[in-house]
């Protein structure tokens, strides 16, 4: 028996006096790389010779056949039948079957091993010889002499018979909505949450390329059928649902790529949507395992080992917000700021005319129901006019209230020396659905001159800082980022 080399492994043993069928498989990180010593006819898918020559090449399983693809120059196109084995592999595995016995010398075969038992099975010949049904007879015997070269070929390699296959590169994409896109990015090999802060979406959308699965088949891994089909989610199974309404995830195929997928173009991927209840309890690094493996009932197995599942499995780290509260970071300024604070600190008749240096009396000032409470105003008196037609602190935008106001001490809303935990508890608890809180940040006249325009009316012109972002539609966007990620609020 030859050693293993360096690059190459090539074994081979002595069976009743005459040397059996050999080994060839590179040893490298892509064992699905083979080399030929000699040049070899194979036929064509369409009978056709096809003659390779010496080098090393990547076999992949092509249509109609194998794929010999050189490291430069074109791929070659060989027939291959279809087989089975049971060496218990978890990721293919190629192997360069070379003749030694006077009985096989002529012979070379090049077989592609697949996960879950099947094989892709080429046949070659130096001389060219294309008795077909002598060949095929000549294989099989062949084969059966080559077992245990093949078995012990798996072994040494470096994947070994491992029971998980760990592709990190199985995870091709991951975007999600907040309601912008974000998509994830990659980094040192490392793929790193596209979120803010401690907002978590909706949904959370992964693509996954399946090297190991025809593209015929990724419809029937999604509906079950012929295969088992399976989720983690740091170590948690999660149920699979129709559709985002029920389950804790959703899978689909896709196609040709394009869109926020990142499937390559050309491609086929498998596309896993996982529900925020399911995402956000979860502590980051977030390791989702996708398993797949083909049905096989008893009655067929044949006391054979049955097919083991595959693995795929994607990590995404946290990026430096992950965690952090974005409310605290975000919108907390917003409250802090002179013009929102100013407003909010005139909660009684007394502090109203202090505040105005008497230009308004006490004796105008009325209570006004306001959706949440009480607030304070003149009744349409306030500067002698309505906020849009001082200040227009939006032009061509039409707000729901426009009139000036400010909230009675009662409702507990003086944001002065109040923490971001307090206020983010109060709004929170105040407005209660995302309807309201759109209402109220998006269509109130009063936020806006506060974050768009600060331009103070009339009798006393002038201009005051605005809040941050100091733009009403950069406000609405951060605020709807909180919104849409149901509000949460530092912990």
């Amino acid at each position: 028996m030859k050693n293993l080399l360096a690059n190459t492994l090539f074994l081979s043993a002595a069976i009743t006096g005459v040397l059996c069928p050999s080994v060839e498989a590179q040893e490298s990180k892509d064992p699905t790389t083979i080399t030929l010593e000699m040049a070899v006819h194979f036929l064509g898918p369409d009978g056709s010779d096809v003659l390779v020559s010496p080098g090393a090449y990547r076999v992949e399983i092509a249509d109609k056949g194998l794929q010999l693809i050189p490291p430069e120059g074109n791929a070659q196109l060989i027939g291959a039948e279809v087989a089975t084995h049971d060496e218990g592999v978890v990721a293919p595995l190629a192997v360069s079957l070379v003749g030694e016995e006077e009985e096989f010398k002529d012979l070379h075969m090049v077989i592609l091993l697949l996960p879950g038992g099947q094989s892709l099975e080429a046949a070659g010949s130096y001389s060219g010889v294309r008795e077909r049904a002598l060949q095929m007879e000549r294989m099989r015997n062949f084969k059966l002499r080559a077992k245990p070269m093949i078995t012990q070929a798996v072994g040494e390699l470096p994947i070994g018979p491992a029971l998980k296959y760990m592709l990190p590169s199985g995870l091709v994409g991951l975007w999600i909505a907040d309601p912008e896109i974000r998509k994830a990015q990659k980094s040192n090999g490392k793929w790193y949450w596209p979120g803010q802060y401690d907002l978590n979406p909706k949904l959370v959308h992964l693509t996954w390329q399946l090297g190991l699965l025809p593209a015929a088949d990724f419809p029937l891994v999604i509906s079950k059928e012929g295969y088992g089909f399976e989720i983690r989610l740091n170590g948690t199974l999660l149920q699979q649902g129709p559709n985002a309404l029920s389950g804790d995830f959703y899978a689909y195929h896709i196609s040709n790529g394009g869109g926020h997928s990142a499937c390559p173009q050309g491609k086929t991927c498998l596309g896993t949507t996982i529900l925020r209840t399911k995402w956000a309890p979860v502590s980051p690094p977030w390791t989702v395992e996708i398993s797949y493996w083909k049905k096989v009932k008893i009655s067929e197995a044949g006391g054979k080992t049955p097919p083991q599942k595959i693995y795929v499995t994607g990590v995404v780290y946290p990026n430096q917000t992950t965690g952090k509260s974005y409310f605290e970071y975000m919108m907390y300024p917003i409250f802090q700021h002179e013009r929102c604070k100013t407003c909010h600190a005139m909660g009684s008749k007394d502090a109203l005319v202090q505040r105005h240096n008497g230009i308004i009396m006490a004796n105008i000032i009325q209570d006004v129901q306001g959706l949440l409470g009480m607030n304070l105003g003149c009744g349409g008196g306030c500067h002698k006019t309505h906020i849009t037609e001082a200040t227009q602190p939006v032009p061509n935008v039409v707000f729901h209230d426009s009139e000036w106001k400010t909230p009675r001490f009662d409702m507990g809303i003086d944001w002065r020396g109040k923490s971001a935990s307090y206020i983010c508890q109060k709004v929170t608890s105040s407005l209660t659905t995302e309807t309201m809180l759109r209402d109220h940040f998006f269509h109130d006249a009063r936020i806006a001159w506060a974050v768009h325009s600060g331009v103070i009316p009339p009798p006393h012109p002038g201009v005051l800082s605005k809040a941050p972002p100091g733009d009403y539609f950069k406000f609405k966007k951060r605020i709807e980022a909180w919104i849409w990620a149901d509000a949460p609020c530092p912990k």
